[in-house]
């Protein structure tokens, strides 16, 4: 082989290596690139419970990579940490837009709604993760079901408003009048049929497998 087509060679092995480097996010020079960093500062953070550092980090990797879902899930999991479930919420909507279906996000979504005192949404999640849950944990996702049924109670099945936990303080709840009237579910298209799954289900003590 002569002189020039080693050269030609040398050369292609370095872009490969390169780009071997660039996809396992390590620097030019044996450091780590700065999406990779931000990332590793932010689960840093985070187990210190340095959350506003952490979150800080975690937004410069989302500047770069809106759709990494699983930034989203630690964004929401801090936020659920915190006490702030509506900020969960928000988080863990956008992990399910670029994972759909993740099991793990649907239950922490349900499990933030119930935290907020959105309960009728509550149940619509909880139903769309017992469709990929373990078998194993049907029972309870029910039992937590049923619970959440009771707590709606007279008040949702006639349409009032729930009290989410994060409202703000000194605003009362929609009085809700108990009258002779045929009870309703929600107007929501989604969550009414859902609802009215619930019922039937909670009354029968079953659901689907």
């Amino acid at each position: 082989m002569n002189r020039r087509m080693r050269s030609i060679y040398g050369r292609i092995g370095v872009t490969i290596m390169l780009l071997c480097a660039a996809a396992a996010g390590i620097g030019v020079n044996g450091g780590e690139t700065g999406d990779y960093l931000h990332f590793r500062l932010g689960m840093k953070y985070k187990a210190e419970k340095s959350y506003d550092k952490a979150i800080d980090e975690f937004r410069k990797v989302l500047a770069e990579y809106p759709d990494n879902y699983n930034v989203h899930m630690h964004i929401a999991e801090i936020r659920s940490a915190q006490g702030l479930p509506r900020l969960a919420i928000a988080n863990l909507k956008q992990a399910l837009t670029y994972n759909p279906g993740w099991s793990k996000a649907l239950k922490m979504l349900a499990d933030s709604y119930v935290n907020d005192g959105q309960f009728q949404k509550a149940i619509v999640e909880y139903q769309l993760y017992q469709q990929t849950c373990d078998p194993a944990e049907r029972d309870s996702i029910q039992r937590v079901i049923g619970g959440l049924v009771e707590k709606i109670g007279v008040a949702g099945m006639l349409g009032g408003t729930e009290n989410p936990a994060g409202a703000d303080a000194g605003i009362a709840p929609k009085t809700v009048q108990v009258a002779e009237t045929p009870a309703v579910v929600p107007q929501n298209p989604k969550a009414a049929e859902a609802f009215k799954r619930v019922l039937e289900l909670y009354d029968r003590q079953a659901y689907d497998t």
